[in-house]
């Protein structure tokens, strides 16, 4: 068939051999293309409005409470097409299926978008894979309002090119975030949306994508930079897919201004590196356990403090020693993760041999998942404690002084109470420390020391 002149979002919505869907809050299929029907094995109009637990089991019964604690890289999971979908490729074959989660006001999930690929590539000859040729048919541009309503009012960008890098369409989401109109963008080179200095090396990587496409997912590990119309630079987040649709080959971008988020990981940084210095000049170390994933963490100065930073559960609850551990134990078993709180005195020996004075706090928390916790500091309190005995030891040496002295020595408060009475007070007055101290003295009018 001819080459279409213009390609609509929802012709290769439709035509995209890989598997699409939209999920609305209660995680119920609102939209979802033909080839996604067909890896799970039903007409796509029988699996609108049907939960995805019901269609997927491998996304399970927590799959809201996950989306709602993921990031933007959102949910992966494997999936084996069923073999009664034996009319296609589909039959048998294992996909790979990420979900995405889609956020409203206060980032509350109300929503998820669908994407499954091959988990591996296609047997020889094996009709229509991913990145096989598929010719455009009447049928891919059925339902167009619907499909091109999920692309505009996506909060994220959309951009589709062809392999010279020509943009082909962009929803309004990316025409906002660049600065131009949707059909300023159409026709323009991907490259007149990258800063300047790396024009060159994008288009080296551009190349090479086409070469061995692949899907790439958004929060691929990389930063990425934009440059709008005006020419100001900003951080973008981009996930990328490939595809062939009527002799041509394309490549979809999903773009997010991530301008926000990397303002708040510097601030984020800046705090933690306040927070780093804070508990390094308090001798303060912060600590985390795991229970469920048997896993223990601590802060940066560990070792400097400690000497030591048990990274095993095994090893930490050792260290922690067996009181810490059943209080802590009791309360993660309780229905109140208040009931398990720690604080105590600790003495350790460094790998060094020099001996630590400890102070422990620890408490029992639910993190935003609903995963029990336990988290806490240990202080390094040997010098307040050497300081604490030297200063005990100078208050014993002086009281001795003092009730040794040949020299009476009395001292009245504000209240003209009697707060101390040597021996040589004792026999100058008559009267025993244990007769005044504490009471009213006549025979001394105002307080003085004498």
């Amino acid at each position: 068939p001819a080459t279409p002149d213009h390609l609509s979002p929802e012709s290769l919505l439709r035509g995209v051999p890989v598997g699409l869907g939209a999920l609305d809050s209660s995680l119920r299929f609102r939209w979802l293309n033909p080839p996604l029907g067909a890896i799970f094995g039903a007409p796509t109009d029988s699996l609108v409005g049907r939960e995805l637990a019901a269609v997927l089991p491998e996304a399970g019964t927590d799959l809201a409470a996950r989306l709602q604690a993921s990031g933007p890289a959102g949910i992966a999971m494997d999936h084996t097409g069923p073999a009664a979908a034996a009319e296609g490729p589909e039959a048998g074959r294992s996909w790979r299926i990420t979900i995405y989660p889609s956020r409203g006001l206060g980032g509350r999930l109300d929503g998820a978008d669908l994407l499954a690929v091959p988990a591996s590539p296609p047997d020889a000859g094996g009709g229509n894979g991913p990145l096989q040729e598929r010719p455009a048919t009447p049928a891919d541009l059925i339902g167009d309002e619907r499909l091109r309503s999920l692309i505009e009012s996506s909060p994220n960008g959309v951009l589709l090119a062809d392999e010279s890098g020509t943009i082909e369409f962009a929803n309004v989401t990316a025409a906002d975030m660049f600065g131009y109109s949707p059909e300023e963008l159409r026709g323009l080179s991907v490259e007149a949306l990258v800063p300047e200095s790396s024009r060159r090396a994008h288009e080296s990587l551009r190349a090479g994508f086409t070469r061995t496409p692949s899907v790439r997912p958004m929060g691929h590990g990389r930063y990425l930079f934009g440059q709008r119309k005006d020419g100001t630079v900003f951080p973008l987040e981009i996930g990328l897919a490939s595809f062939v649709l009527g002799g041509r080959r394309f490549v979809s971008a999903v773009l997010a201004d991530i301008t926000a988020r990397r303002t708040a990981e510097v601030g984020l940084r800046e705090s933690e590196a306040r927070l780093a210095h804070a508990l390094s000049a308090a001798r303060m170390v912060a600590w985390e356990w795991d229970p469920e994933g048997h896993s223990v963490s601590w802060s940066g100065n560990a070792l400097e403090v400690l000497g030591e930073a048990p990274r095993t559960e095994e090893g930490f609850l050792r260290w922690l020693g067996q009181q810490a551990t059943a209080v802590l134990r009791a309360g993660l078993a309780g229905s109140q993760p208040s009931s398990g709180e720690v604080s105590s005195q600790l003495e350790r020996r460094k790998p060094s041999g020099e001996r630590v004075a400890l102070e422990l706090e620890g408490r029992v928390s639910i993190d935003a998942t609903g995963r029990r916790r336990v988290a806490g500091v240990v202080t390094d309190v040997t010098r307040r404690r050497r300081a604490e005995d030297e200063l005990r030891q100078t208050s014993e040496t002086l009281a001795a002084l003092v009730a040794a002295s040949p020299v009476a020595i009395v001292l009245v408060g504000n209240d003209r109470t009697i707060r101390l009475w040597n021996r040589a007070a004792e026999r100058m007055f008559g009267w025993s420390a244990a007769e005044v101290v504490g009471g009213r003295n006549p025979a001394i009018p105002t307080e003085r020391t004498v």
